[in-house]
């Protein structure tokens, strides 16, 4: 569950402001499954991206990483953290994604290109860093 941030100005140490949100980016390498508990340890979830502008500020603070966000398929539907679904008209997804290589791609990566890519939720290959966010 995403905590609501009482001060818009104060996000906490390592986390980033924008648009009324705080981000944490996480250094550690982990699982889509462990990413949601740690960002629930800081009463936080894994990022919804609102908005083309979200996505670039996202973008802009991950270099060359691949990132979990917060967006798993569910009953064959794509859907946010929040509950919300997925938007078909989308332009996050790579060339060619989601594609559900090996049949079991139900969560979802950010690229070092700023594009969503379908990954396994619990396979220890696909470890990798996390975006956490707080409203």
């Amino acid at each position: 569950m995403i905590q609501n941030v009482s001060d818009k100005s104060y996000c906490g140490s390592r986390w980033k402001k924008f648009d009324g949100s705080c981000y944490y980016f996480e250094v550690n390498q982990m699982t889509w499954i462990e990413a949601r508990l740690s960002c629930d340890r800081r009463d936080s979830d894994l990022v919804i991206i609102n908005s083309d502008m979200e996505q670039e500020f996202i973008h802009s603070k991950t270099g060359d990483d691949l990132y979990w966000i917060g967006l798993e398929k569910i009953t064959d539907v794509w859907t946010w953290v929040d509950g919300t679904i997925l938007k078909a008209s989308s332009g996050f997804w790579g060339k060619g994604e989601p594609n559900n290589g090996g049949g079991n791609e139900k969560c979802t990566q950010l690229t070092p290109e700023g594009k969503m890519n379908d990954a396994p939720c619990d396979n220890a290959k696909y470890k990798c860093r996390a975006i956490c966010e707080k409203k």
